[in-house]
């Protein structure tokens, strides 16, 4: 007797379930890493957001002391006399007084800002402090008068690094500026 071995070929079905899978895999990476990037980039302008903020503020933090300083020593000149050239500008700025302050004030008004204002004091960037910043920090002084005696505003700003700065006319395109103010009242005598 004769064997028959039937042997039945199973037809499998393939469906090709491995590509499809593979490309919905690679759309999500893809996704995540572009993500991931852009939260990096985004970070990273972030920081360079706060570090210019940052020079701004201790721009103008230095203009107003550098002004303070001007007031003190025109207050008891020292021997021998620093500041000459600044002093000199305070005599150009016209005396306002308290009640007038804030509608005749010389730092309202933009030219003064500009290269050629008269009444702009400039941080000398040869100092230690002043070559810091890319523009160097800027304050004015402005006498004022009121019935308790005399005192002085001073203004200043300082502007970020990264700022698109014009510095004919003294304005900020872009970029980070900070404004800060101090009345100062020198005792005189001390």
């Amino acid at each position: 007797m004769k064997a028959h071995i039937h042997v039945s070929a199973t037809k499998f079905s393939q469906n090709g379930i491995v590509l499809p899978l593979t490309l919905i895999l690679l759309v999500i990476l893809s996704i995540l890493g572009i993500m991931a990037m852009r939260n990096a980039t985004v970070g990273s302008q972030t920081m360079n957001g706060v570090r210019s903020y940052t020079m701004a503020e201790m721009a103008a933090e230095v203009g107003l002391r550098y002004c303070e300083e001007v007031v003190k020593e025109q207050a008891v000149p020292s021997v021998p006399p620093k500041y000459t050239t600044e002093i000199a500008k305070i005599a150009t700025v016209p005396v306002v007084s308290a009640n007038d302050v804030t509608t005749a004030a010389v730092w309202r008004l933009a030219a003064n800002w500009g290269a050629t204002g008269a009444n702009r004091i400039v941080v000398n960037s040869a100092t230690a402090v002043g070559n810091k910043f890319k523009y160097p920090p800027q304050c004015m002084i402005q006498k004022i008068t009121n019935s308790s005696g005399d005192a002085f505003l001073i203004t200043a700003r300082g502007i970020g690094n990264d700022a698109e700065y014009d510095a004919p006319t003294g304005k900020v395109k872009s970029g980070s500026e900070i404004w800060v103010q101090s009345v100062l009242t020198p005792a005189i005598g001390n």
